[in-house]
C-alpha cells in the first residue's frame, strides 16, 4: 500500500498495475496504411438513400489496410459516442488491462479502544464505478478494526481528478448522462429521485442507490415549484434540484446528476458508517494526502472490464475518467476534460501517425466520450485508429464493441457473417464504427451521418435545461438507420467476398 500512495501524492491517480503494455512509441512499428480508393463509392449502387445532409464513410481491410469503399472518407464529422472506441484504444495503450483504480481510508493517529486518536480521511483514486455497495464494504473494513468513533476530523478527497459541475455545458443539465466528475465518484455521480402522492401530498425522496445497497442522498434534495423549468442551485451544504411540478403529477422515478460528487461520496460514506455504529462528523474537503496510515482500502474492476461496461452501456462518466487518466499517463496532467481531450489528440497525431497518414485536418476531441458538439473526426482517421488498435490488440479490442446482427430486407440472403460496432447518436447525428467479418476476412468499417444545417439550429436554440427533441430528429434518424443497414449489408454481400 506504501505504493498505491507514493502515485497518489501529488495529484497521480492512485493505481495498481498501471504500466503500459508497450514502450512509449505506440505506432511505430505499425506498416504504412495503403491509400487505393474503389473505381467507385457503393453510394452508386445502393437501393436506399442516405438521409438528408452528409455521409461519408469507409471500408478498410483490417489486416493490409486496403481501402475497399469510401465516400467523403476526408470531411470531419461529429463523431458522438463512437468516440469511446479511440478512448478505449487511450486507456490500453496507457495502462495494463489489469490495472485498477483505488480508493483508500487513512487514518492520523492510532486506534486505542474503539477510537481513531486523529482524523480519518477518504481518498478518491478516480474509480469511475465505485458505488453505495463499494462504500458499505470500506465501513464495514473500518467496524472490523474496531473502530467506533474519532477524536478528529474527517476529510475526503477528490483531487485526483479535476471536479467539475458538469461533463458539458452544451448538453442538458439535468440529464443523468451529464454529471460531474471529480476523483471520488459514486453512483456515476448520480441519484434516484422518486416521487408520489402521500395523504394528497407530494412526497421526494432522493437515493444513492447501487444494485446490491441504497441509502438516502442526504446532499442532493429536491423540491417542487410551479416555473416551467428544471433549476439547480447549492442551499448550505447540500444541492438543490427545483422540479416543475407538472412533471410530478404522476407517481414514478427519475436519475438526477450530481455536480458535486466528492461532497455526495463523503456523506453517503457517512451515513453508511453512522448505520454500522461508527460515529463521524460531517465531511471537510480537502486536496493534501494525509501523513498517516492506510487502514482500509476498495479495488475497482480492472480496466479491461471498465471498458466492457463502458462500451456495452456508453457510460460518458467513465469516458472521462478513464480518458483524463490515460491523457496524464500518455502526455500530462489535465487540468480540464477538454484539456485532456486536446492532450489525446496531440498524442495520437504525432505518436506515429496514426489518423490519416497524409493529413490530420479537422481532428478534435473535445473529450472522451464524445457528449460533444465540438469534436470532429473523418471517417478515414477514425478507421485508422481502429486498424492501429486491432493490430495491436487483436480479437481484445474487437471485443469491447458490441456484437449484433444486421437487419436482412425479405427475400434476401446474406453470406455468414460477424458484426461489432459502437453507435453514437445525437440529433440529427449519427456515427456508427467496428468491424465486419465474412468467410475469415476481417475489416473495419466506419459510417457517419450529419444534417448540418439542422444541428445548427438545434445548437443556436439550446437552452440549458430543455430535453425536448427537434421537429424531424426523429424521422431523420429513422432514414439513418435504414441507410447504415442497407450500406452494411452491401458490403457484406459484394465487398468484403473473397
Amino acid at each position: 500500500m506504501v505504493i498505491a500512495r507514493r502515485r497518489f501524492i501529488g495529484g497521480a491517480l492512485a493505481l495498481t498495475g498501471q504500466g503500459a503494455l508497450t514502450g512509449q512509441s505506440a505506432f511505430a512499428a505499425q506498416s504504412p496504411i495503403p491509400r487505393a480508393r474503389p473505381a467507385r463509392s457503393s453510394a452508386f449502387s445502393l437501393n436506399v438513400a442516405p438521409p438528408r445532409g452528409r455521409s461519408g464513410w469507409v471500408l478498410m481491410d483490417a489486416l493490409t489496410g486496403e481501402v475497399l469503399d469510401a465516400h467523403n472518407d476526408d470531411q470531419p464529422f461529429i463523431p458522438a459516442s463512437v468516440t469511446k472506441s479511440v478512448t478505449s484504444f487511450l486507456t490500453l495503450s496507457a495502462f495494463r488491462p489489469e490495472a485498477r483504480f483505488v480508493t483508500q481510508l487513512f487514518a492520523t493517529g492510532p486506534i486505542e479502544n474503539g477510537t481513531i486518536k486523529g482524523d480519518l480521511h477518504l481518498i478518491g483514486g478516480g474509480d469511475p464505478a465505485l458505488d453505495t455497495a463499494d462504500l458499505a464494504d470500506l465501513a464495514a473494513k473500518l467496524k472490523a478494526k474496531g473502530v467506533r468513533r474519532i477524536t478528529g476530523r474527517f476529510f475526503y478527497n477528490g483531487s485526483a481528478l479535476p471536479e467539475v459541475a458538469s461533463l458539458n455545458e452544451r448538453q442538458p443539465m439535468q440529464a443523468g448522462y451529464n454529471p460531474g466528475i471529480s476523483g471520488l465518484n459514486l453512483n456515476f455521480n448520480r441519484v434516484l429521485m422518486k416521487w408520489r402522492q402521500h395523504n394528497g401530498r407530494l412526497a421526494l425522496a432522493s437515493t444513492a442507490f447501487a444494485d446490491s445497497r441504497s441509502v438516502p442522498a442526504k446532499s442532493v434534495t429536491f423540491r417542487s415549484s410551479a416555473a416551467q423549468i428544471y433549476e439547480h442551485g447549492i442551499l448550505g451544504q447540500r444541492e438543490l434540484w427545483t422540479i416543475p411540478s407538472r412533471s410530478l403529477r404522476k407517481a414514478g422515478q427519475r436519475w438526477f446528476p450530481v455536480r458535486r460528487p466528492a461532497a455526495y461520496a463523503a456523506e453517503v460514506f457517512r451515513s453508511l458508517c453512522i448505520e454500522s455504529g461508527i460515529t463521524l462528523p460531517a465531511g471537510q474537503a480537502t486536496a493534501e494526502t494525509p501523513a498517516g496510515d492506510e487502514i482500509a482500502i476498495h479495488r475497482s474492476d480492472v480496466a479491461f472490464g471498465l471498458l466492457m461496461k463502458m462500451m456495452k452501456y456508453s457510460n460518458n462518466l467513465t469516458a472521462e475518467t478513464l480518458g483524463m487518466a490515460s491523457a496524464r499517463r500518455l502526455m500530462r496532467e489535465p487540468d480540464s476534460l477538454t484539456d485532456a481531450g486536446a492532450l489525446s489528440a496531440d498524442w495520437l497525431r504525432g505518436d506515429g501517425n496514426a489518423l490519416d497518414p497524409v493529413k490530420d485536418t479537422g481532428f478534435v476531441m473535445e473529450n472522451h466520450s464524445g457528449l460533444s458538439i465540438r469534436s470532429r473526426m473523418t471517417p478515414m482517421q477514425l478507421a485508422n485508429v481502429l486498424r492501429v488498435a486491432h493490430e495491436r490488440y487483436g480479437s481484445g479490442f474487437i471485443n469491447l464493441h458490441s456484437k449484433g446482427d444486421l437487419k436482412i430486407p425479405r427475400g434476401t440472403t446474406l453470406p455468414q457473417h460477424s458484426f461489432w460496432s459502437k453507435t453514437g447518436t445525437m440529433h440529427f447525428v449519427r456515427s456508427l464504427a467496428g468491424f465486419l467479418e465474412v468467410d475469415g476476412r476481417k475489416a473495419i468499417f466506419v459510417l457517419m451521418n450529419v444534417e448540418d444545417d439542422f444541428r445548427a439550429a438545434t445548437d443556436a436554440s439550446f437552452r440549458p435545461y430543455d430535453e425536448s427533441t427537434p421537429r424531424g430528429a426523429r424521422r431523420w434518424l429513422r432514414s439513418a438507420l435504414k441507410f447504415e443497414n442497407e450500406l452494411l449489408s452491401h458490403w457484406v454481400s459484394r465487398e468484403l467476398k473473397f
